[in-house]
């Protein structure tokens, strides 16, 4: 006769003789599959002393050293070209701080200019291939982005120092940089890898507002200077104009660049809906519309250009552009 007690009991002695019969017959394979298993499992310090172990090894990614080591081995250029927009970076912000410190920020400034302007010349380079005298490269040239930003450079290096130069050559070099870095960054060990990562996601997501910074600051730069040869009139005045209004030319018929067209077309925009009101003096709306279809007829060649076109990206397959 059994009883529930009786019945638990021998449940439990089964499932423990079931267990043993198990173990002992799983052994022998275990051992012949993997000793070193057989050996963890009849010890059970070993495997502690192997946990540790693999703790202690650490990541089996490359350290940020030898990531950029490879990095400069496999991409070349582009690394030089990373290199001067940190030393740009850099330069900039020594302006700045040298600016409100009340020392001479000439130095800072120059040095910022001149490593935007060789990263412009190589990058202008690299695209246009090996000089050629002929009018399709030069065309190609002049509608290639790096070269608007070396003929930039040169204007703003013979104007005097001002933050507000400064801002195209900070953004881009900011943007393009941080893009170029970010895998490198992520590919790396250790927490200073990590962190810099995180900065480079950062910078690089801002990249179109930073891209319709650049293009308003560039525009704004030239009705100020406008501004200032109307309250102090003179010839070399007038060509910084000439000069600037050319480089604004050139970006307004960037291909790869739609902000600064879209800017000049909302101004236009803004200016025709304030002339074609009852309010407005005659004179002003004819003065407009003169000075309207001028513009136009100097940049008639936007209508080269498709709706599908795509704002400029300082790096695309791990080619950073201006």
């Amino acid at each position: 006769k059994t009883t529930p007690k009786t019945c638990a009991q021998i449940d439990a002695a089964t499932a423990e003789h079931t267990c043993h019969i198990r173990i002992t017959l799983n052994r022998p394979f275990t051992a012949m599959a993997d000793p070193a298993a057989a050996s963890t499992a009849a010890d059970p310090s070993a495997s502690a002393s192997q946990a540790g172990a693999t703790a202690g090894s650490g990541d089996s990614r490359p350290s940020l050293i030898q990531s950029l080591v490879t990095a400069a081995r496999e991409d070349r250029m582009n690394f030089i070209q990373c290199v001067g927009r940190i030393v740009c970076v850099v330069a900039c912000a020594l302006y700045l701080v040298r600016a409100l410190t009340g020392s001479s920020p000439e130095g800072s400034f120059d040095l910022a200019l001149q490593s935007f302007l060789a990263v412009s010349a190589l990058r202008a380079g690299s695209r246009c291939g090996i000089p050629k005298f002929s009018l399709a490269f030069f065309d190609q040239l002049v509608n290639e982005d790096s070269f608007h930003y070396v003929f930039y450079c040169m204007i703003a290096l013979a104007d005097r120092p001002h933050f507000t130069l400064l801002f195209a050559p900070f953004v881009y070099s900011a943007i393009a940089a941080a893009q170029f870095l970010q895998p490198i960054f992520a590919r790396s060990s250790g927490n200073l890898s990590k962190s810099l990562a995180t900065v480079a996601n950062a910078v690089a997501g801002k990249a179109s507002p930073g891209f319709q910074f650049v293009a308003r600051s560039e525009i704004i730069s030239f009705f100020v200077r406008c501004v200032l040869f109307l309250a102090n009139i003179s010839f070399s005045g007038f060509m910084n104009i000439m000069v600037f209004a050319h480089f604004l030319r050139m970006r307004y018929q960037s291909r790869r660049n739609r902000y600064p067209r879209q800017i000049w077309e909302a101004i236009g925009d803004f200016c025709e809906t304030t002339v074609n009101k009852p309010s407005c003096p005659a004179g002003v709306r004819n003065l407009y519309h003169k000075v309207a279809d001028m513009l136009r007829r100097v940049a008639a060649a936007q209508s080269a250009f498709g709706p599908g076109q795509q704002a400029d990206q300082p790096q695309q397959q791990q080619q950073p552009a201006q």
